[in-house]
């Protein structure tokens, strides 16, 4: 599975924008150097890639409940599993 959306179990308002689903795709290279630049901590990081892949802005992440967060989280680490199995 390369794409997932993730409808949100508690939706997110910022300003007048209220999001109710994650749309995420595998990451790229930039995307994930990106993520991690700058980022103090592995969940900052995770929040920075998660906000680049589904082009989302960061707040907007930080306000996803921990199970949202969990599953977009799980969605983008399974990549590295994949390239970790065939090594």
């Amino acid at each position: 599975m390369d794409e997932l959306t993730i409808t949100l179990r508690k939706p997110v308002s910022i300003g007048d924008i209220t999001y109710s689903e994650l749309k995420l795709q595998e990451p790229t290279a930039g995307q994930i150097e990106k993520a991690s630049t700058g980022s103090q901590s592995s969940v900052g990081a995770v929040i920075n890639l998660i906000s680049a892949v589904a082009v989302v802005p960061r707040k907007m992440v930080e306000g996803l409940c921990q199970r949202d967060f969990k599953e977009a989280s799980k969605f983008l680490e399974s990549f590295d599993d994949v390239e970790s199995a065939q090594q």
